[in-house]
């Protein structure tokens, strides 16, 4: 039996259940306890994440202390937060917990040290998301990579990717003049005053992704 649907004159003996006293109190017990029980799915935090509220998310942010939450964030954005928040926070000052921070809020995150490209300077690395990349959106990010990332490493560079669509044109034309010569019945050639224009132009709709 579900505690959420728990009646209690089903767990009496049942010699008990014949008895008008206890089959009433088993019913006043059922009822007084009904809408606790139904609550109780809501004690079981993390693998019901999917199901909580964006206010309930900002509570659950709060407690486990996660310092780089915005309250102004999506609500999925919010859950896919939480869901790493604890392993960022057991492994923070690590390069994992600035990618993994970065890939929970907003999707992509790469990071690279210093030891990784040429002429790297030592503790300094750059990362590569697809972040808001006006001001507000570069300074939230990097006070979120402030709050994880390693003690002495210094981000370099942050490198915007995403699909940019546009429409690019591409165009041709073509000019051709064209000499009409006239046969008269003496056969003498002669070049008409006017020369005839013919023209053509393509337009070519192309849409490009640039990363």
């Amino acid at each position: 039996m579900k505690l959420d649907a728990l009646e209690f004159k089903k767990l009496l003996p049942h010699w008990m259940r014949e008895d008008e006293f206890d089959a009433a109190l088993s019913d006043a017990i059922t009822e007084v306890l009904s809408d606790p029980l139904m609550r109780l799915k809501t004690l079981r935090t993390w693998d019901q994440i999917d199901n909580l509220s964006s206010e309930e998310l900002d509570e659950l942010a709060w407690e486990i202390n996660i310092d780089w939450w915005r309250s102004d964030w999506p609500l999925q954005t919010k859950r896919d937060v939480i869901k790493t928040a604890q392993e960022i926070i057991d492994k923070r000052g690590t390069k994992w917990s600035v990618e993994q921070l970065v890939i929970s809020a907003y999707g992509i995150g790469e990071a690279t040290e210093w030891f990784e490209e040429a002429g790297g300077v030592p503790y300094h690395f750059s990362i590569r998301t697809n972040a808001p990349s006006t001001e507000e959106g570069m300074n939230i990010l990097l006070s979120m990579i402030d709050k994880v990332k390693p003690a002495r490493s210094v981000l370099d560079e942050v490198i915007f990717s995403g699909d940019l669509k546009t429409r690019v044109y591409a165009g041709v034309a073509l000019r051709s003049i064209t000499n009409n010569v006239i046969m008269d019945s003496r056969h003498d050639e002669a070049e008409a005053s006017q020369p005839l224009i013919a023209g053509i132009a393509i337009t070519n709709h192309t849409r490009n992704y640039i990363h």
